[in-house]
């Protein structure tokens, strides 16, 4: 097997880093050929570095990344990429990327669209066209852009010429290179693959321009020199601009994205010389300028999608990169914004919470008090409850606590359940502590002995609490979260040792809490735990977050084991229907139950099929409910109960069989 190149390792490094800025962060482990290698010695190369800084496109590029050597390998601990307290969002795009397959028509040249010149490249485009459409009637609009362009290439000399049927062989045109011209002459026998290769960057980019002239066959001085060709090339080549035209993928800002079309057209010349005979062929492509965007390929710029990486497509990435706040104008009384897209990692999205109910800040002081010089239990009544069910859990985890000052020790029956994972039957409780001079840490109590099992349930779970926090929550530093197994009682022993101690495996001091970024790491908890996206999502156009109120929370973290009935009361508006599909979420997470399994019922059509659409579970109105059976069913969601009479016998089925109520 042939070994890859040093320039394809280094590419295959940057897509991996590239995909974890864009993902949350993450740790990379390559292995290392060089068996002499020392990273303290030889750090990581001038050809890395370099790779690394165009990248991540700041001079402070070792703010995103650290390294670590273990063995012959090479860790690369990621940071989320973010464009929180940058002075300018036009020099730091919402992703990350390597290119941005975007061209655009200079005076003197076709140049790229960098990375770092993207962000306001589309924002421009996008003003211009918005503008452009929004002082004109729809009807007009429909014109406007199905002749889009025709009188902006304002060039009466250049136009007489594409007008004409034959050239002259070392005839000199009257024009030359500009904004709206281009020359290109390849004295090759590989014509058509020179052609091929440039005509999509050239179509793109007179496009995203004000449109223009490619002429194929003449050479920088405007001398025209043609090509040779035969009938059959001369085919191929008309084909082959057709099909460039019609494949590149065009990103809209006009919402008539389908009449909404690249327009060009091009013409073959015959060319002879001074005698009369025919010597060549001169190709022109005429190019209408396109108001929205086009692209000459996808853009290089990578995301995690389950266990491996995937290359974006140009649609969504611009749609990624002009993403904005959604507007809720019409909803101001109603919202405050807590967590905006410029502030956020890529992933994370807009949170608001409701006026005149706590905001994030209230929450998370409820939720996760902190007291100098103290290290505060919560929550209080679970805390006890956990306590005095299980003898010694409390000496166990104040040895933990030793030589720690401030912070927070958060008990939880099942944090994998608080997340959206599955339970495991055999863990006593989770606990997570966030306290200065270390980094988070959780730790799972096992009633057996530890094993290899264990440990990888407790590091799945540290891995999505992690990356909540940071997709999820918006928290934007160096983050791990340390996963750790405890034994009740403690002389348990796993003997063999799989509970590794992974703190020692990352950078000193990584993901270190300290009095700065402790306040913004329980912030994005309580993000993390109380969000869920906002009935409102759809009728904006826009995903966004809600949060849950402190009551609903606390409904939602009842003990469904013990809880076997739980009645909600309250008000038309209060969000009891928020918390019967946050509890449906629970249930099928936490018992692992197919949607066939859960049936939630209702008084009101409307109300049936807005679950229905959420596809968790059965839906169906109390109508339907009284009249049918439903076999399958364990579990039961009665919203709008009040509506039941106490004569309906279907409530004695309801207290015979189901579980939740």
């Amino acid at each position: 097997m042939p070994k890859i190149s040093k320039q394809d390792q280094k590419y295959t490094l940057a897509h991996a880093v590239c995909a974890l800025l864009n993902s949350g962060g993450g740790v990379i482990k390559a292995e290392i050929e060089n068996e002499t290698y020392n990273l303290e010695r030889g750090n990581i190369g001038p050809d890395l570095e370099e790779t690394f800084r165009s990248l991540i496109l700041f001079p402070d590029w070792r703010e995103y990344l650290d390294f670590e050597q273990q063995d012959n390998y090479l860790l690369i601990f990621v940071k989320t990429w973010s464009t929180k307290n940058t002075s300018s969002t036009s020099t730091k795009p919402r992703i990350c990327s390597l290119s941005t397959g975007l061209y655009t028509k200079g005076i003197s040249s076709l140049y790229h669209v960098s990375t770092k010149e993207a962000f306001s490249f589309l924002e421009r485009k996008k003003d211009k066209a918005r503008t452009e459409i929004s002082s004109e009637p729809l009807v007009k609009i429909r014109k406007i852009l199905a002749v889009e362009g025709d009188m902006n290439i304002i060039n009466n000399t250049v136009d007489k010429l594409f007008n004409r049927d034959q050239l002259r062989h070392g005839e000199t045109l009257t024009f030359t290179e500009s904004g709206h011209v281009e020359f290109k002459h390849y004295s090759t026998d590989k014509f058509l693959i020179r052609v091929k290769e440039i005509l999509p960057q050239y179509i793109a980019g007179f496009a995203n321009a004000a449109g223009g002239y490619l002429w194929i066959g003449v050479d920088d001085d405007g001398k025209v020199q043609g090509f040779s060709s035969d009938d059959e090339d001369l085919e191929k080549l008309s084909l082959l601009i057709n099909s460039i035209q019609s494949k590149l993928t065009l990103f809209h800002f006009c919402g008539e994205e389908y009449t909404h079309i690249i327009r060009c057209e091009h013409k073959i010349f015959k060319v002879y010389s001074e005698a009369g005979d025919h010597c060549g062929y001169v190709c022109a492509v005429k190019i209408q300028p396109f108001t929205c965007i086009a692209f000459a390929e996808d853009p290089d710029s990578w995301l995690v999608e389950g266990n491996t990486i995937r290359k974006l497509k140009a649609n969504e990435w611009a749609e990624w990169m002009t993403a904005a706040d959604p507007d809720l104008s019409n909803f101001s009384e109603t919202f405050r914004l807590e967590l905006s897209l410029t502030e956020g990692p890529p992933l994370a999205k807009p949170v608001y919470s409701h006026q005149g109910l706590e905001s994030v800040d209230d929450l998370c002081k409820q939720l996760f008090p902190v007291e100098s010089q103290s290290i505060i239990h919560t929550p209080e009544k679970l805390t006890k409850d956990l306590l005095q069910e299980h003898q010694g859990l409390d000496i166990l985890m104040e040895n933990q606590l030793k030589q720690l000052s401030e912070g927070v020790l958060i008990f939880s029956r099942s944090w994998a359940v608080d997340i959206g994972l599955p339970e495991n039957k055999d863990i006593i409780c989770d606990v997570l502590l966030i306290a200065k001079g270390r980094p988070p840490i959780l730790y799972t109590i096992c009633e057996h002995p530890i094993s290899k099992d264990f440990f990888e349930y407790s590091r799945r779970i540290a891995w999505k609490l992690k990356e909540k926090l940071v997709n999820i929550g918006g928290y934007s530093h160096k983050l791990c979260v340390i996963p750790k197994l405890l034994t009740l009682p403690s002389a348990i022993s796993g003997g063999k040792e799989w509970d590794l101690n992974i703190e020692e495996m990352y950078p000193h001091n990584y993901s270190l809490i300290t009095s700065g970024n402790m306040k913004d790491l329980l912030r994005a908890l309580t993000v993390a735990l109380l969000s869920f996206k906002s009935f409102l999502s759809d009728c904006v156009g826009s995903e966004f977050l809600n949060l849950l109120t402190m009551q609903q929370y606390q409904v939602l973290s009842e003990n469904l084991h013990k809880s076997k009935k739980l009645f909600v009361y309250g008000l038309p508006g209060t969000g009891k229907t928020i918390v019967a599909l946050k509890i449906i979420d629970k249930i099928r997470t936490m018992l692992q139950c197919t949607k066939n399994e859960v049936l939630y019922v209702c008084e009101n059509q409307p109300l049936r099929d807005f679950v229905r659409q959420k596809n968790i579970c059965q839906a169906v109105t109390r109508v339907t409910f009284l009249k049918e059976n439903f076999d399958e069913v364990k579990h039961i969601i009665v919203d709008e109960a009040q509506n039941f009479q106490a004569g309906e016998d279907k409530i004695l089925c309801i207290e015979l069989n189901a579980k939740y109520f």
